[in-house]
This record gives C-alpha cells, structure tokens and sequence, in this order.
C-alpha cells in the first residue's frame, strides 16, 4: 500500500508535460521538393546519356584502329574478322538509336517543357490575389503548377530511364562482340608471322622437289652427248690409222716396184 501511495503522490506533484501538437503537413513544400528532385533526376540521366555517348564513340574509334591495322596471310581470317567488325556496327548503331531516343524522343519530336513559368508571370498572379486579399488561391496555383510540372518531369525522366536501360543492354552486347574482335586480331597478330614462315618452307620443300624431279631426266641427255662424243673421236681415230696405213702400204708399194726393176 505505501508503494502505491508513493507512486500516487509522485504523479500529482510532478508537471504534467504539454501534448504534443501535430505539424500540419505543408503540401506546397512536399510538391516543390519533388520537383526539383525530378530536377536532379534528370540532370543525372542526361549526365548518364553523355556518357555512354563517349564510350561509344571510343568504342567506335578503337574498332577502326583494329580494322585500319588487320593484315593476315591466313584463309578466311580476313572474312571472319570482317565479319565480326559488321556484327559490331550493328550492335553499336542499336546501341546509338537508343541512346539518342533516351536525349531526343524521335516519335514525339522530343519531349513536353516541365520547366516554371516566368518569375514575372507568377508575380503579376500574386499582386492579383493578393489585392482580392486570396492567399489560399494563389497557393493553390502554386500547388497545382508544381504537380503538373512534377508528373510532367516524371514521365520525362521514366522514359529517359527506359531509353538508357535499353541503351546498356546493347551496348554491353557490343562490348562482348569487341571482345570477340580484339580477342581474333591479337591471335592473327601472333599466328600470322607463323603462318608466312611456314608457306615459305612448304615454297621451298616444293622448289626442291621439283629440281629433284628434274634433274634425273638430264643425266640421260649428257650421257648421250658424252656418247656421241666418245663415237665421233673413235671414228676419227679410226679415220687417221686407216689413212697412215694406206700411206705406209704406198711406200712399201713403191719400193718393192723400185727393186724389181
């Protein structure tokens, strides 16, 4: 009992505390916070257009480096990295449309303003209402000015949104296809000094094979020259012993012709 008394005395000596009031929720501040954060959302999305931009074209520069610099003796590389570089300028171009559809709405011819209107539009508003003795009016043009122009912003950026995500998705297609590219001109940079060295030994091999081939068929034609050489020396051997025989018989002829007589 004297624990309740205790705690009975101590809540009707102490001061009560005041309630607590309730902020009454200011919509005009809610609706021109949202607005510029809409603002910010797309300057941030521009910012993210210009840079894929970028990216785009050094993607676009360095694909023809690579094609500018691609020499190859190898069968069919030079098709298969041309090819590779087209697939690429496809993937780039769809990458291309819709990065400029997320700047520049083609189909609508761009994009509806969600910007305010004049400070002196807005004030000339103000000095009417405010000689009616309005503010309530006034606020509420200020209120609905900031919605429409929120919605307005809103849909702007959620399609810019739509437009980059897109855009991405293409350009990482194009970035694995670049890789493909880079990935076969630095394997025909390393295969291709292989390649001419190897052609140039199969260009040898089949030079000497074709000396050996033919050089069997000659020895038969210096062979029978040597013969017909060997002939016509014997025969002029031949030749003279006849002829010194036929002179020496002459003389013996003579003489035993000399004797008799």
């Amino acid at each position: 009992m004297s624990i309740v008394k205790n705690l009975a005395r101590k809540l009707l000596t102490e001061p009560t505390l005041p309630p607590i009031e309730e902020e009454e929720f200011n919509r005009l501040e809610f609706y021109k916070e949202n607005y510029y954060k809409e603002l910010e959302r797309r300057n941030s999305l521009t910012s993210e257009v210009a840079l894929q931009g970028t990216v785009m074209i050094a993607l676009i520069s360095g694909i023809f480096w690579l094609l500018q610099s691609f020499t190859t003796s190898i069968p069919y590389s030079a098709e298969l990295f041309k090819l590779s570089i087209f697939t690429e300028l496809i993937l780039i171009t769809c990458t291309g449309y819709h990065l400029f559809d997320s700047y520049y709405k083609f189909s609508k011819k761009g994009r509806p303003s969600a910007f305010l209107p004049k400070l002196e539009d807005i004030d000339k508003y103000y000095d009417e209402c405010k000689g009616k003795a309005d503010q309530p009016k006034f606020e509420g043009y200020l209120k609905r000015t900031f919605i429409r122009l929120s919605d307005t912003q809103f849909l702007n950026n959620n399609d810019k949104t739509l437009g980059l995500t897109r855009a991405s998705k293409w350009m990482t297609r194009s970035f694995g296809c670049a890789g493909v590219v880079v990935f076969i001109f630095f394997l025909n940079f390393a295969a291709n000094p292989h390649y001419l060295e190897y052609q140039k030994n199969k260009l040898k091999n089949e030079r000497s094979k074709r000396t050996a081939k033919s050089s069997p068929s000659r020895k038969p034609a210096t062979a029978t020259i040597l013969r017909t050489r060997s002939d016509s020396t014997d025969r002029k051997k031949s030749a003279t012993r006849d002829t010194d025989q036929t002179r020496t018989g002459n003389h013996n002829h003579e003489g035993r012709v000399k004797e008799t007589k």
